[in-house]
């Protein structure tokens, strides 16, 4: 596949001061400048008045540049057809009235609804499942906390986001 193919990441955020295991997917572009765009499919929760929220899918084309509350990207596949992963992460449903629901469960659905598909929308990195994922993710944000990233002990690159790549199981963007 062309090394220009874009991939399928998966974006974990702070929240509330932690870490959170992902709360949203991304796609874009294997080489990322400030140029670069890719998609943000999100289930968030909107504030709407002082007591109302309302739960809502996200698809949004984004650039790649990380935003505050970014921690680290994992990088889960290839993209194969953009517009199949459209329609099959639109299509997983928002549950907030079911105990437990939150956006990680969702990303956890959309990620499994993406495996089942027969027709391949995404070429996965070999491994992948949801806990897979999630133990790696988890791992990665450790890591990059005992390394200080998020401290300001260090200095870095504010516009790049650190990446785990499933495909190689390495760090391809510190």
């Amino acid at each position: 596949m062309a090394d220009h193919q874009h991939r399928l990441y998966l974006t974990l955020h702070v929240k509330g001061g932690a870490p959170v295991v992902p709360v949203q997917d991304d796609n874009g572009p294997t080489t990322q400048d400030e140029e670069s765009k890719g998609y943000r499919y999100q289930a968030r929760k909107r504030t709407i008045g002082p007591d109302t929220s309302l739960w809502q899918y996200d698809q949004i084309e984004t650039t790649m540049l990380p935003s505050a509350q970014t921690l680290v990207r994992i990088v889960l596949g290839k993209v194969v057809d953009l517009g199949k992963i459209h329609h099959i992460l639109s299509n997983v449903p928002l549950r907030p009235e079911e105990e437990g629901w939150d956006s990680i469960v969702w990303v956890k659905e959309g990620i499994e609804a993406l495996l089942r598909e027969e027709d391949a929308a995404v070429e996965f990195a070999e491994g992948v499942t949801w806990e897979n994922v999630r133990v790696w993710a988890m791992w990665y944000v450790g890591k990059k906390e005992r390394e200080h990233r998020f401290d300001g002990e260090v200095s870095f690159d504010p516009l790049r986001t650190p990446t785990w790549d499933m495909f190689c199981l390495e760090e391809t963007e510190p």
